[in-house]
């Protein structure tokens, strides 16, 4: 369920905008560098601690399964007729319908400095959805305390494409930063 109560991947209706991103690479030599001596230590533990063999291949198997699903996730951003969605899929899946949308501008994300990392991420003042490091969506929604933030390939198309459903709609008023964009 999406964090306003719908399904995932909306009622069927076409896009306007679709985006994908991948991780960043240094997110997988990351975790390859932890999980690879990982492995083997708790290798190790598990036969100096004389753990029956049927476990071994179970916790090593997880151990190596982890860190693929992790690097092979994306970011997915579709831009439909009623709402933003947003997903981090299998994991994390959200959207924001357009009325509840004060401004949009875009901007430029460092995943560290920020927000402390990849992923969904909360810090004090936002929310991210981030795959990497460069040009972002930041979004000020109706009655909430931290900004959607996004990361993007393509930034500007992004930001416009909301927009562009925003005004379509009508029904709010666009912000200063908005009417700018």
């Amino acid at each position: 369920m999406d964090t306003d109560g719908t399904r995932p991947g909306g009622g069927g209706e076409d896009a306007v905008l679709e985006q994908t991103q991948r991780l960043d690479p240094f997110v997988l030599k990351l975790v390859l560098a932890f999980e690879i001596p990982s492995v083997f230590i708790v290798g190790a533990l598990l036969v100096v601690s004389k753990t029956p063999w049927h476990v071994m291949p179970i916790v090593l198997g997880a151990m190596a399964v982890a860190p693929i699903i992790v690097t092979s996730t994306k970011l997915r951003v579709r831009v439909e007729a009623d709402r933003l969605r947003h997903a981090f899929p299998p994991f994390w899946f959200g959207s924001t319908r357009y009325s509840a949308i004060e401004s949009v501008e875009v901007v430029k994300v460092d995943a560290m400095r920020d927000f402390m990392g990849w992923g969904v991420k909360v810090v004090p003042k936002a929310t991210g959805y981030v795959a990497k490091s460069g040009g972002g969506v930041r979004i000020t929604r109706t009655g909430k305390k931290r900004a959607l933030v996004i990361t993007s390939d393509d930034a500007e198309a992004l930001a416009a494409a909301i927009l562009e459903r925003v005004v379509a709609l009508g029904d709010v008023q666009l912000g200063a930063e908005a009417r700018e964009s």
